[in-house]
């Protein structure tokens, strides 16, 4: 009787250290997935940062040149008496802003 409770608890011993090793090469598995995962999400959200940054230059740029045509327009038409020129430019300044603007929200919304 001893005996048999002494195999049985030998083999429960074994099957334990079994299941421990197998769950123990899992965890490692999926800490050494999650250290990548994470190495991955910094560098999307560097990359993401990098592209924000890049369109808010673009989009500033953008408006700069439009007041600059803006104004050259306003001075062009004061100066020649030609308001339909400053019409022009500004419907031009608005497209341009509309454009930006639309451009930079779905790049946002795609990253």
């Amino acid at each position: 009787m001893v005996e048999e409770d002494m195999e049985k608890l030998h083999s429960q011993d074994l099957s334990n250290r079994n299941s421990y090793k197998e769950d123990l090469l899992k965890l490692q598995t999926l800490r050494a997935q999650e250290e990548a995962l994470l190495k991955s999400l910094a560098s999307v959200r560097q990359q993401n940062s990098e592209s924000t940054s890049i369109l808010v230059t673009f989009e500033q740029q953008a408006k700069d040149q439009c007041k600059a045509i803006k104004l050259a327009s306003q001075q062009f038409a004061h100066s020649f008496g030609q308001k339909h020129i400053f019409t022009d430019a500004c419907a031009k300044y608005n497209s341009i802003l509309s454009e930006c603007k639309t451009v930079t929200f779905q790049l946002l919304n795609s990253s």
